[in-house]
């Protein structure tokens, strides 16, 4: 469904929207906030699918990069309040959903909107799929300055 991806997000992000603003009229003393999720993809920029292979990437930075700023400039147009770099199981990923967001920004030259991180743990370890402890992964992830870092899984 990569052909539909913009739509998806900006139709998907105006639903949500539109529910938002019913129950903020219904109780306007707690407004509704959207977050737009961006992510995760179904691709490692740091970790080879082939073990027979470990040099072998099935993607490449600028095409992961195109993808969430796709997703991002969807979720923008639909209105989202929020960004959401969400279950971010490669810390090189979330960096490429970073670069995008700044990406689009300063070729939109829109606002720009608090950004979430979602990052996930995969095992008793405490480390991120791509290896970084839970410390590495928010010392990587703070240049971005978002409003909340957490961990899911």
């Amino acid at each position: 469904m990569e052909h539909v991806v913009y739509e998806m997000n900006k139709v998907a992000c105006e639903l949500a929207v539109d529910a938002a603003k019913e129950v903020t009229e219904r109780e306007p003393h707690r407004p509704r906030l959207v977050a737009g999720a961006i992510g995760p993809t179904n691709r490692t920029l740091s970790i080879s699918p082939s073990v027979e292979d470990p040099g072998f990437r099935n993607c490449n930075w600028d095409e992961v990069v195109q993808a969430y700023k796709e997703q991002v400039q969807g979720l923008v147009d639909g209105g989202a309040h929020i960004l959401m770099v969400e279950t971010i199981f490669d810390s090189l990923n979330a960096k490429a959903a970073l670069f995008a967001i700044d990406e689009y920004y300063e070729e939109s030259g829109c606002p720009q909107l608090p950004i979430i991180i979602s990052g996930t743990i995969v095992d008793q370890s405490g480390r991120t799929l791509s290896g970084q402890t839970t410390e590495a992964f928010y010392v990587s992830m703070q240049h971005a300055k978002p409003i909340c870092i957490g961990l899911n899984c």
